[in-house]
C-alpha cells in the first residue's frame, strides 16, 4: 500500500470504495494474520508462535531509573480496528450528533456532565467515571491523519509525525533509555509485556525488541502452567517424533521468561472476578496476576479487536464497550484490593476514530479524532481537551484538538518521571504537557546533569553472589556518596552511606546474605551522577 497519501478523504478509507476498500483490509488483516501466527522477525529475533526464540531481554538495567525510583506500571489498552468516539462519548444535547446519524446515534447515553454521556454499556466506566478514577481527552490525533489502519497504528506505535514512520516504538525507546545498555547482560524478567495481539513495533528499541508477546492466551496459559511453550508429550515414537520433539525442546530451552512468567502467575492471584467470556478481561486478569506476582515489567500491552465498524456497527460495538467497561473495572478493583491501583495506570488508544455521519450500511467509515482514556486513582478525573466540532468538519472529519504525542509527553514526565529532555528525545521533539494527574502525583526530577563519566560502577563479583559480593567504583571529584540496592519492583531494600570520598577509584564488600535469591540492581550516587549495574543473588 502507498504510505504517501495522508488526506483524511484517502480512497479505501470508507465502505463505499468498493474494492479498494477491500484491498485495503486484505492487506491489514494478512499483516495481522502473519503477526498471530508468529511469522515475526525483528533485530535479528525470530519469533515461533508470537513468541521469541532468541531471547528478547539480555541487558544490565536502568540508567534512567537509576534517578527514577519508581515501581509504577503503565498498561496500554488498544481498541483496534478505530473506535467510534462519538458513540462512546456521546454529545447527547448537540443536533448534529443526531442529524448526521438518523439510525446509529445513542438515545440513552448515561450523562457525565452537561453534555456529554457514555454509551448505556459502558455503566461500570461510568461509575469510575463519577469516582473522579477515569480521565477522558477529547479529540486526540495527530496533523494529516492517514486513514490506513496498520499505517495510522504504526503512528500510534511509534510517535510518528505522519509524514514518515521511526522503526522504534516509543515505548521501546523510553525502555531503552532506562535500560541503556541492553544486550549486554542478562534480566530474568521482560522489560515490557504484550498480550492477547501483535504489537512488535510498540516495544522495539533502537538496537532490539524491549519486550516479549505473547500472541494468544491459550499459550499465555501453558507457559503459567508449565513454563514451557510447547508439551513433549503424547508425540509418536517415531523418527519424526523425536525431531519434533528436539524442536520443541529447542524452542522451550530458547524462550528466556518462561520461569519468570511462571513464577509470577503462580504468585499472583485475582482479587476481583471477572466477567466471561470477555477477551479483554481474560488479558487484564493475566497482567494483573503478573504485577502482584512480581514480574516487573514496566508496561504491558493490552488489546481488543473488532471496531472497524463499517456495517451493522450498532450490536457490535455495543458489546465492545461492555467489553472495555466490564475488563477494565474489573481490573482496577482486582489491584485496589491491596494498593497497586495506586501505581498503576491504564492508557487507551485507537488508531483513528469514525467520520461524523453514518453510512448506507448502518456503520461508520474511517474517521480522525477521537477521545482518549485513562484509568486509575491518580488521574484527574473528568473530561478535558478540546471538544468535537461537529460544525466545522473537514472532509466529514473532526479536527483534532490534542496530538496524541503530548498526552505520551506527560506520561514519561508525570507518571514515569522522566525529564523533559529526556522525554523530548524519546518522542523526537518537545509537545506541550497535559493536566492528566492528580497534584503530588509527578516524579519528576529533570534532567540530570551532564558530566561524563563521573561515576563508574564495574560488574559485581562475584555474580551471582550468596553472602557478599564485592563493589568497585571510581569517582571523576570528591563527593558525598552512596550505595543502593533495589528489588525487581524498585523497591530500595539496601542503603550503605559511603561518607565523602575523593576522587579515584574504591571498592566496598556488600552483605548480601539477608538478601532474597534473585534479581537486584546496586546503584552507587555521586556528585549528581548515578551508576548502575545488575546483581543476581543465589543460594
Amino acid at each position: 500500500m502507498c504510505h504517501s497519501d495522508h488526506n483524511p478523504g484517502r480512497r479505501g478509507s470508507r465502505l463505499a470504495d468498493g474494492r479498494a476498500h477491500a484491498h485495503d483490509h486484505h492487506t491489514w488483516s494478512r499483516r495481522d494474520f502473519l503477526a498471530n501466527v508468529g511469522l515475526t522477525a525483528g533485530a535479528g529475533t525470530i519469533a515461533l508462535s508470537g513468541l521469541p526464540v532468541r531471547s528478547f531481554a539480555r541487558t544490565s538495567m536502568l540508567q534512567e531509573l537509576a534517578s527514577v525510583e519508581t515501581d509504577r506500571v503503565l498498561v496500554i489498552l488498544q481498541l483496534s480496528g478505530g473506535n467510534d468516539g462519538l458513540n462512546t462519548v456521546v454529545p447527547y444535547r448537540n443536533d448534529l450528533y443526531f442529524n448526521g446519524r438518523p439510525s446509529l446515534a445513542i438515545q440513552n447515553s448515561l450523562a457525565i456532565s452537561d453534555d456529554y454521556g457514555l454509551h448505556p454499556d459502558m455503566q461500570g466506566l461510568a461509575s469510575m467515571f463519577a469516582e473522579g478514577n477515569m480521565g477522558i481527552v477529547h479529540t486526540v490525533g495527530y496533523p494529516e491523519a492517514d486513514l490506513s489502519h496498520f499505517r495510522s497504528t504504526d503512528i500510534w506505535m511509534t510517535a510518528g509525525d505522519g509524514t514518515q514512520v521511526p522503526d522504534t516504538g516509543w515505548a521501546g525507546r523510553y525502555l531503552d533509555s532506562e535500560f541503556p545498555e541492553y544486550g549486554e547482560a542478562p534480566t530474568s524478567y521482560p522489560l515490557a509485556v504484550q498480550l492477547g495481539g501483535g504489537a512488535p513495533l510498540m516495544f522495539q528499541g533502537p538496537a532490539s525488541q524491549m519486550g516479549m508477546s505473547v500472541q494468544s492466551m491459550a499459550l499465555f496459559d501453558r507457559l503459567a502452567a508449565t513454563a514451557e511453550l510447547y508439551s513433549l508429550e503424547g508425540l509418536p515414537s517415531s523418527r519424526l517424533g523425536g525431531e519434533m520433539a528436539f524442536l520443541r525442546s529447542v524452542a522451550n530451552d530458547s524462550f528466556f521468561f518462561a520461569e519468570a512468567i511462571q513464577t509470577a502467575s503462580d504468585a499472583g492471584t485475582n482479587q476481583a472476578e471477572y466477567t466471561a467470556p470477555n477477551p479483554l478481561a481474560e488479558q487484564l486478569s493475566a497482567v494483573a496476576r503478573l504485577i502482584r506476582g512480581g514480574l516487573g515489567s514496566r508496561i504491558y500491552h493490552v488489546s481488543l479487536g473488532g471496531f472497524d465498524t463499517h456495517a451493522g456497527q450498532a450490536n457490535t460495538h455495543a458489546t465492545l464497550l461492555r467489553y472495555v467497561s466490564e475488563a477494565v473495572t474489573s481490573f482496577m478493583a482486582d489491584l485496589s484490593a491491596d494498593g497497586w491501583a495506586d501505581r498503576t495506570l491504564v492508557m487507551s488508544f485507537s488508531e483513528f476514530g469514525r467520520r461524523v455521519g453514518q453510512n448506507g450500511s448502518a456503520g461508520t467509515d474511517h474517521g480522525t479524532a477521537a477521545p482518549l482514556f485513562l484509568f486509575g486513582p491518580s488521574v484527574k478525573g473528568g473530561l478535558s481537551g478540546s471538544e468535537p466540532d461537529l460544525a466545522n468538519l473537514v472532509n466529514g472529519n473532526l479536527s483534532f484538538g490534542t496530538d496524541f504525542r503530548s498526552v505520551y509527553s506527560t506520561v514519561l514526565n508525570t507518571w514515569f518521571g522522566l525529564g523533559a529532555g529526556t522525554t523530548a528525545g524519546i518522542l523526537g521533539a518537545s509537545f506541550p504537557g497535559l493536566d492528566l494527574f492528580e497534584s503530588g502525583v509527578g516524579t519528576g526530577i529533570g534532567d540530570a546533569p551532564d558530566i561524563p563519566g563521573s561515576v563508574t560502577l564495574a560488574q559485581p563479583y562475584p555474580n551471582p553472589a550468596r553472602d557478599y559480593v564485592d563493589l568497585s567504583f571510581s569517582m571523576a571529584q570528591s563527593s558525598q556518596a552512596r550505595l543502593e540496592v533495589f528489588d525487581m519492583l524498585g523497591r530500595r531494600v539496601q542503603l550503605v552511606d559511603l561518607g565523602h570520598r575523593a576522587a579515584g577509584s574504591a571498592s566496598i564488600r556488600l552483605d548480601t546474605s539477608s538478601l532474597t535469591p534473585g534479581n537486584y540492581l546496586t546503584r552507587i550516587t555521586a556528585g549528581g551522577r548515578a551508576a548502575t549495574s545488575s546483581l543476581i543473588v543465589s543460594r
